[in-house]
């Protein structure tokens, strides 16, 4: 797989070194902000989340999921995991977790396919490399790992899959890469959760 060999290459080194020191403050953030909410909202948020779950399922939860990978949302689907750390489903967060980590992935792989289908109206193109602009050249050059530093990190997992395909990256490539979501699925519920410097606070809460 000749993506390995990028790793060593400088400006990719420096672009991860940037979006994983976002990733890490956005999930500082996160962590913090679900623990004030918590602590603040504990019985409103516990009942919201028993009948999100009870009404609409796990179906729900994954459209919205589904929705917010697809499209640019103000609502990121990290907010999906908050209603599930919050229902019964908490119990098997170790199946629904990496489900909806597949579900985002999903949506990327249809993100990408939007921007296949539309990369031939010009309008839609200027469109994105307006908006992209500062990751159309790191996303020709290091497609591949692009696509996962999206995947992991605060930056607009929906922008990448649609720029993608709009750049053409073999889709072989881009579902790969895009699997990546499933472990950080798995890693941000965790952190939120368990993680040993938080989790004891948080469970006192949930």
């Amino acid at each position: 797989m000749t993506e390995w060999n990028d790793l060593e290459n400088p400006e990719l080194k420096k672009i991860f070194r940037k979006q994983l020191l976002r990733g890490l403050f956005f999930l500082l953030f996160l962590v913090c902000f679900i623990f004030v909410i918590a602590l603040s909202f504990e019985p409103q948020i516990r009942l919201f989340a028993s009948w999100l779950t009870e009404n609409f399922g796990f179906a729900g939860i994954s459209l919205s999921v589904f929705i917010a990978d697809l499209i640019i949302s103000p609502i990121p689907p990290d907010a999906a995991l908050f209603f599930i750390g919050q229902s019964p489903m908490h119990a098997q967060w170790i199946l629904w977790v990496p489900l909806l980590g597949l579900v985002s992935t999903a949506a990327g792989i249809c993100g990408w396919m939007i921007g296949r289908r539309l990369q031939h109206f010009s309008f839609f193109k200027k469109i994105m490399m307006t908006f992209s602009r500062e990751h159309k050249g790191s996303i020709k050059r290091f497609g591949f790992w692009m696509v996962v530093i999206g995947a992991l990190t605060p930056l607009p997992f929906s922008l990448t899959c649609w720029l993608a395909g709009v750049l053409k990256l073999p889709i072989q490539t881009f579902a790969l890469a895009a699997l990546v979501r499933v472990p950080r699925f798995v890693l941000y519920y965790w952190a939120i959760f368990y993680s040993s410097e938080v989790g004891s606070l948080l469970r006192n809460f949930f």
